[in-house]
């Protein structure tokens, strides 16, 4: 399809709109608000913003920010032995119940991709959870750790899944072939980095000065190839950016100069890259086919609910004692939110017919609302020192209902 000017102008004005919005209601997230936007102006209702190629590859790009910026905190949580297998017992448990979850939702008919439900369950919108996380004291920097590492972690067994296709039953190509042999480098690369640090603890870690025009123009590369490729390629090839800031932060010796390269790098991508790729996640969403469907209309609660058990669920179990009930109920929560690699899979689902219209936008909306209630929740449980710490099934009802409910 060809770039539609009008459609890539309604695209950015949605994101500026959306922004001075948030002037009315500063405590809804504001990508909510730009889902919204997406939705009510897309192909399903009013039609003013079109997926077309240039509208896709502006979506793509901020998918790809998203993914590099999760992908540049999973090398920092494996300096720490006790994190790290927190982190992984956590992700593997996780790993377990989304499984059970969707072999139970396949079985039952509600969905008929059990790589799709896997990836939806596993994954870790990280903006709204790190946006939380920065908002706190000294005191919560166990918990900040602890959680972003978790989220890397989780979403390294989804990418792995979008990357090779079996999350959306895509045929194995030479796209495939390319982004197995990069997730076999990536975890390959981890692995032996951790090996090294566990054999050798006292011997400083060999990295390479990288320039900041250096730096700049490697983050620009991994950021515009990958989106360029998931357009006119493959929707998966947008996973690489993962994997490209796994082995960035990795190789790369932080300096004063490349930490305020990232810090205008963030400012670009989270004031316009990635509410551009909210708002064509909203364009996605089919009205018609989730509003005249009783099928989509149940599953939209059931996901979000498997979302929070998936990811809440294991983070009380084992983090409980660690960081104390109610932080942990709070890390759960902000591990639950979700929405990149549901629009990834959730397309590739749709490209392959693993996924059908109805399903797929009750996914987005199940990912939606898990950005607007859990991260607000988990703020609510963070901020305050209420005597609910004793029972954190109250804390949670409590929080999420002043969430849903808030004026």
């Amino acid at each position: 399809m060809a770039t539609d000017p009008l459609s890539v102008v309604a695209l950015i004005a949605t994101v500026v709109l959306a922004r001075r919005a948030r002037r009315v209601w500063p405590t809804m997230p504001v990508a909510i608000t730009e889902f919204g936007c997406g939705v009510v102006l897309g192909p399903s209702l009013l039609g003013l913003i079109r997926l077309d190629h240039g509208v896709r590859l502006l979506s793509a790009l901020g998918m790809a920010y998203l993914l590099w910026t999760s992908g540049m905190q999973l090398e920092s949580g494996t300096r720490r032995r006790g994190q790290l297998k927190a982190g992984a017992f956590c992700t593997a448990l996780s790993a377990l119940i989304a499984t059970l979850a969707a072999l139970l939702l396949v079985g039952v008919g509600e969905l008929q991709a059990t790589g799709v439900v896997v990836v939806s369950l596993m994954s870790t919108l990280l903006m709204p959870a790190a946006s939380v996380l920065a908002g706190l004291g000294p005191e919560s920097t166990d918990v900040g750790e602890l959680t972003l590492f978790v989220a890397s972690l989780g979403d390294l067994g989804a990418v792995a899944l979008v990357s090779t296709g079996l999350a959306t039953s895509a045929s194995v190509g030479v796209l495939g072939l390319a982004m197995s042999c990069l997730l076999a480098l990536t975890v390959g690369g981890l692995g032996a980095r951790i090996l090294y640090q566990r054999r050798r603890p006292g011997r400083p870690e060999r990295r390479w000065q990288v320039s900041a025009p250096a730096a700049l123009g490697a983050v620009v590369l991994v950021l515009a190839l990958p989106a360029a490729f998931g357009v006119f390629v493959g929707i998966q090839a947008v996973a690489a950016a993962f994997f490209a800031g796994v082995l960035l932060s990795s190789i790369a010796a932080p300096s004063r100069d490349q930490l305020e390269l990232r810090r205008r790098i963030d400012s670009v991508g989270l004031g316009a890259l990635a509410p551009m790729a909210f708002v064509a996640a909203g364009t996605r969403v089919e009205v018609h086919a989730l509003m005249f469907s009783a099928h989509a209309a149940f599953l939209v609660p059931v996901l979000l609910v498997a979302m929070l058990v998936c990811r809440a669920g294991p983070a009380m179990l084992l983090f409980g004692r660690r960081l104390g009930r109610r932080r942990a109920l709070a890390s759960g929560l902000l591990l639950s939110n979700k929405l990149t690699l549901v629009v990834i899979v959730v397309v590739g689902g749709r490209a392959s017919g693993a996924l059908g219209a109805a399903s797929g936008s009750a996914l987005l909306v199940a990912g939606a609302l898990s950005v607007a209630i859990f991260p607000v929740a988990a703020r609510r449980l963070l901020a305050d020192p209420s005597p609910a710490r004793a029972r954190p099934a109250l804390a949670l009802r409590a929080a999420v209902a002043g969430a849903v409910s808030r004026p």
